[in-house]
C-alpha cells in the first residue's frame, strides 16, 4: 500500500507541478456554508475577505484507496483548463485556482441563472476540445449522465460529436415543459428501452449504420416499436414539438445542430425570450439540503480547490452539485 501512495503521489506530483498555482490562498476565502456535493467534490458559499465578493468555491476530494483517484484528478484538472479557454457571459466565469502541492483531487443542475437573469453552464469536468477531424477520434462513451445520454453513447459508441450534447438539450427542453426528465433510467439498458419506446425502435432505414454500433444487436428490442414522441408530447406547442423532434433524431447525423436550433421557429414566436432584466428578484436559494448543519460549516483544509466568480449575491434555484461555478441558480428562460 505505501508503494501505490508513493506512486499515486510522484504522479499528481508532477502534474499540480505543470498547473499555475493561482495568485491567492484558500484563507483569502471565508466558508459561508456548504451549498453541494459531487462523486468526488463539494462546492461551498464562500466570501473573500479582500473584496468582499460572494463566489463558489469547489474543493476536489481525493481518496488515496480509491482506485480511480488518478481518473477523478484528471477531470478536475480537465475542467479547469476548459474553463480557462471559455469567457461567455452564459459560462461560468473561473476567477482562481488554488493548487497547493499535494501529498495525497448537460444536466438541468448544470444551467443556472443568476439574480440578473443571465443564464450560466457549469460542470466541465468531462468536457474535450474538439481539433481535428473528429471521424479520426475515439472517445469514451461513459460520459454526459444516464438520463440526458443520448442513444449512440448507450449503443458504445466510440467516435461521436456534438450532436450527444444536442440530444441533451432535447431532454432538457422536454424537462422545461414539463417538469420532470423525459428519461429516467436507472440503467443502460432501462434508458435504451425508454428511448425506443418514446423515439422508436433504430434500424438501418432511420439511422444507417447503427447495426454497426457495439451493443446494438444485445439492446436492440425483439419487437419494433414505434415512434410516439410527436404524440406524447403534443401539448408542448407546435413550434416546441418540431425543435425536439429534431433534437431527439434518433440518428446523430441527421439531428440538428446547435446553430440551427438557434434559427427554429420557437425562438422567433410568441412568447418571444425577455428582457433578463424583467425577471423578478428572488433570494438566493439551494435544492441541496444539508443533513448535518454541523458538518456543512466546517470547511476542512483544501486539496485542490478553484473559484468561480459569482455575477450576483441574490439567487434562486438549483445550486450544480458538480461544477465550479458562480453562486447561480438553475434553471432557464425560452
Amino acid at each position: 500500500m505505501a508503494e501505490s501512495y508513493e506512486k499515486v503521489d510522484a504522479t499528481i506530483k508532477k502534474w499540480s507541478e505543470l498547473m499555475p498555482q493561482g495568485t491567492t490562498s484558500i484563507h483569502n476565502y471565508e466558508n459561508l456554508d456548504k451549498i453541494g456535493h459531487g462523486f468526488f467534490s463539494e462546492v461551498f458559499k464562500a466570501r473573500d475577505k479582500q473584496t468582499g465578493e460572494t463566489v463558489a468555491l469547489k474543493q476536489l476530494r481525493l481518496d488515496y484507496d480509491d482506485p480511480f483517484v488518478l481518473t477523478y484528478f484528471l477531470s478536475g484538472i480537465n475542467e479547469i483548463n476548459i474553463l480557462r479557454e471559455l469567457d461567455h457571459e452564459n459560462v461560468i466565469k473561473l476567477k482562481h485556482t488554488i493548487f497547493p502541492n499535494p501529498q495525497r483531487d448537460w444536466t438541468a443542475e448544470n444551467i443556472l441563472i443568476n439574480s440578473n437573469g443571465i443564464l450560466k453552464l457549469a460542470d466541465f469536468g468531462m468536457a474535450k476540445s474538439i481539433t481535428g477531424n473528429l471521424r479520426d477520434q475515439k472517445f469514451s462513451p461513459e460520459v454526459i449522465a444516464i438520463s440526458y445520454r443520448p442513444p449512440e453513447l448507450l449503443l458504445g459508441a466510440l467516435q461521436y460529436g456534438t450532436a450527444v450534447d444536442i440530444w441533451s438539450v432535447g431532454c432538457l427542453l422536454a424537462e422545461l415543459h414539463t417538469g420532470k426528465r423525459i428519461f429516467n433510467g436507472k440503467n443502460k439498458e432501462d434508458s435504451l428501452n425508454q428511448i425506443f419506446e418514446l423515439c422508436g425502435t433504430p434500424n438501418e432505414t432511420n439511422w444507417p449504420g447503427v447495426s454497426n454500433l457495439p451493443l446494438y444487436t444485445q439492446m436492440k428490442p425483439s419487437i419494433p416499436k414505434p415512434r410516439r414522441l410527436g404524440k406524447v408530447y403534443k401539448h408542448v406547442g407546435k413550434h416546441a414539438l418540431d425543435l425536439l423532434e429534431r433534437m431527439l433524431t434518433l440518428d446523430p447525423n441527421q439531428r440538428i445542430s446547435a446553430e440551427d436550433a438557434l434559427k427554429a421557429d420557437y425562438f422567433l414566436t410568441d412568447p418571444l425570450p425577455i428582457d433578463p432584466k424583467s425577471l423578478p428578484k428572488l433570494e438566493s436559494s439551494s435544492h441541496y439540503y444539508v443533513l448535518n448543519k454541523k458538518s456543512a460549516q466546517e470547511m476542512p483544509p483544501p486539496k485542490m480547490n478553484y473559484v468561480s466568480q459569482q455575477a450576483s449575491s441574490s439567487n434562486h434555484g438549483q445550486i450544480n452539485p458538480h461544477g465550479s461555478r458562480d453562486e447561480s441558480s438553475s434553471g432557464s428562460t425560452k
